[in-house]
């Protein structure tokens, strides 16, 4: 998804049993210097994600899986919908 000054990604895991039922996990992939930034802002969510998205894509869930990264989370929110 893009949008001025930013972009959302976004992946998908088909289900095996119920494709049309979707999970959605989520973090922002931006970050801001006043607010813990780095790991803490959000790189562990990130890596959270990541390796959510390992798990699964070796072992497929039986619901659709939807990995969400969101872009400028740190300005007022503007990427999540």
């Amino acid at each position: 998804d893009e949008f001025e000054n930013g972009r959302n990604i976004r992946a998908e895991i088909k289900g095996t049993e119920s494709p049309d039922e979707i999970f959605e996990v989520s973090a922002h992939y931006d970050t801001a210097e006043t607010y813990n930034p780095g790991a803490d802002d959000n790189g562990s969510g990130l890596a959270t994600l990541f390796e959510v998205a390992r798990i699964f894509s070796a072992t497929p869930p039986r619901k659709t899986l939807r990995l969400t990264f969101f872009d400028l989370d740190e300005v007022s929110s503007y990427g999540n919908p």
